[in-house]
């Protein structure tokens, strides 16, 4: 379905300039122009240059127009609508994959996508084109030639009809079916690292030239102008696709009665529950643009039973494809005009090399007790309207159940309540973090810095505090700590030395003061300023009061000299993953350690640290910040 619903972020984040020396990204590549009514938009690195990609893209291009156009008297669709016979049509093999295709996304749901829709949509054509609306019964004689079951594949290259009076239209999955086509010309040219977007429908494969995954966003229906698009949610693709379809951009008013060009094919009618926009992601470029036209009809509701049903294995090309990635990001219009943003099956976070990260997992006994918290929270709240702690509350409630999400959205609206509020923004930052969205948890954390500087201090509660310990954390000690690891994140390894140095001057206790300081010197290991760590560590007494951060304290000691590789294996087994990322970084920095336990090589190092960016408690610091780390190297 044509709907430009998504735009390409590429700005490049200068690493060199942050810490890491490295080579100036390669030269980033751009082509663009009109297809299929709308446009095309290729950027790449690597590989074949302008002029012979260009050639590619034109040839493609071309041949799927002279192939798919329904406005083209010439084409090979238009000569099958026109081929008014139930005997086989002899086709090229793209246009009988899409057939067949269609014919499968049809099948799987129930037929709210489906290929003969045409009649539908040419009665849509013409009442946008004189602004009369047709009588039922012409409506009801075009519903009566709407069916996929009457048109199928009967051989490689042939496709039939059962009733002669069959029309296609394959709009919703052409641009989908030509991207895919592309992803294999591409390679074809030694073009790996790419966006392309075909009008609206976009695949990625590799990465940026920094390295990072492409960032694609969906686009807010109600901040669409062209040029000027606002960002719902901002998706990095990693050899994976992200279609939108949406009716705001395509619909007529006669009579005073809205009509989009978005019909149920089973009834003939635009669907009433409320649906704007949906975006899919998936591998596929063409199931997620069919999926996305099924989806706009059949709605939020019964997404959750369709999607489990196309992940599915579908026979196409002579062999059996699935997709469990698929999942879907709808746009709802309230009854009060506002706007909704539904995920289906949507991945908890990405990781910061673009792949989807599963849901957190809890066992039942903690998700219920992580339930009633948060309905004890929100109860708080709406008693206490005016309350910023209430509000906070059910942010940390949401986050602990996984819905990162959720939370940042309730903190968002509470900033708007409580504008500026640093307690609302240091929580928000945090969330950011955990979704790996970097750039947003600086800017919320240096703003919630900037807030309380020269303000007194103040104790945080602890959401999960351990039984016969004091709260050892503080406002601005927190605001800080996040502060350094956001932009330790992004390779602004002087930045998050300065922010971890403020947090150590507020820390008042061993707990505190042992977390912050293997961070100042996580800092200044990747600064190559190894010495510079001495007087930080030997601050750090020998029988520190340390529990809840011992991993921390061990890896100080570590640095320091007091503990081995060796011994710190044998009295903590299997590490953390705050423990595993200090021990593989430190090794790392150094280009290896010639020790018993110790990674001996800069490689062995690293392959250590993509090991633990691999681990399963995605939202523990360790991982994120070797998922940061090992990004692109």
């Amino acid at each position: 379905m044509r709907c430009i619903g998504l735009f390409p972020i590429v700005l490049l984040v200068a690493l060199a300039a942050c810490g890491d020396k490295r080579a100036a990204p390669p030269q980033l590549h751009e082509l663009h122009g009109p297809t299929m009514g709308s446009e095309y938009r290729l950027k790449w690195h690597g590989g074949a240059g302008p002029a012979e990609v260009g050639k590619l893209l034109q040839q493609q291009l071309a041949a799927a127009d002279a192939t798919f156009s329904n406005w083209r008297k010439d084409s090979e669709i238009a000569a099958f609508n026109a081929h008014a016979s139930t005997e086989p049509f002899r086709a090229t093999v793209i246009f009988c994959d899409a057939v067949q295709l269609a014919r499968e996304i049809a099948r799987v749901t129930e037929g709210a996508f489906d290929p003969t829709v045409k009649p539908l949509l040419d009665l849509y054509r013409e009442q946008k084109r004189t602004g009369v609306a047709p009588t039922p019964e012409t409506v009801a004689a075009a519903r009566a030639r709407v069916d996929w079951r009457d048109v199928s594949r009967v051989a490689p290259d042939k496709v039939a009809k059962s009733r002669p009076d069959v029309e296609l239209d394959l709009d919703g999955l052409v641009a989908g079916l030509v991207a895919d086509t592309l992803v294999h010309e591409l390679a074809g040219l030694g073009v790996t690292n790419f966006m392309l977007d075909i009008t609206g429908e976009v695949t990625c494969r590799g990465v940026r030239p920094d390295g990072q995954p492409w960032r694609i966003g969906i686009v807010d229906p109600q901040n669409a102008s062209v040029g000027a698009e606002q960002s719902l949610e901002i998706v990095p693709l990693a050899d994976r696709a992200l279609c939108t379809s949406g009716d705001y951009r395509n619909f007529v008013v006669a009579d005073g009665k809205v009509t989009t060009h978005v019909f149920d094919p089973r009834t003939a009618k635009n669907p009433d529950h409320g649906v704007v926009s949906v975006s899919v992601y998936g591998r596929s470029c063409a199931v997620a643009d069919a999926v996305g036209t099924a989806l706009m009809v059949a709605g939020p509701d019964l997404a959750p039973s369709l999607l489990k049903k196309l992940r599915a294995p579908i026979f196409l090309r002579g062999s059996s494809v699935s997709d469990p990635d698929l999942a879907a990001w709808f746009v709802v219009a309230k009854p009060d005009g506002s706007m909704q943003s539904v995920p289906v099956d949507w991945p908890s976070a990405f990781r910061v090399d673009g792949s989807p990260l599963p849901q957190q997992a809890l066992d039942a006994a903690a998700r219920q007790k992580h339930e009633a918290e948060l309905a004890d929270a929100l109860r708080a709240c709406e008693q206490s309207p005016d309350s910023v702690d209430a509000a906070v509350w059910v942010g940390r409630r949401l986050g602990y159940l996984g819905r990162f999400r959720e939370a940042i959205a309730h903190y968002t609206e509470a900033l708007r309540r409580f504008p500026d509020d640093p307690r609302l923004l240091r929580h928000r930052g945090h969330r950011h973090l955990t979704l790996r969205d970097f750039e947003s948890a600086r800017d919320d954390l240096a703003r919630a810095a900037a807030v309380v500087r020269g303000k007194p201090d103040e104790v945080e509660p602890d959401g999960k505090p351990v039984p016969g310990r004091t709260p050892h954390g503080t406002l601005h000690y927190a605001i800080h700590y996040h502060l350094g690891l956001a932009q330790f994140c992004l390779r602004d390894f002087a930045a998050a030395e300065r922010s971890w140095r403020d947090c150590l001057e507020v820390s008042t206790n061993d707990e505190s003061r042992a977390a912050v300081t293997h961070w100042i010197c996580s800092s200044l290991f990747a600064q190559g300023r190894f010495d510079e760590c001495a007087p930080l560590l030997a601050a750090l007494p020998k029988d520190a009061d340390v529990v809840e951060n011992r991993h921390y304290l061990d890896l100080c000691r570590l640095y320091r000299g007091d503990l081995t590789f060796a011994e710190l294996a044998a009295q903590q087994s299997p590490w953390s993953s705050s423990l595993a990322f200090g021990a593989a970084h430190f090794a790392w920095r150094k280009k290896g350690i010639r020790a018993p336990s110790a990674p001996k090589t800069e490689a062995e190092a690293l392959a250590q640290l993509r090991a633990v960016a691999q681990r399963g408690d995605w939202h523990s610091f360790g991982v994120i910040a070797a998922e940061a780390i090992t990004a692109g190297r």
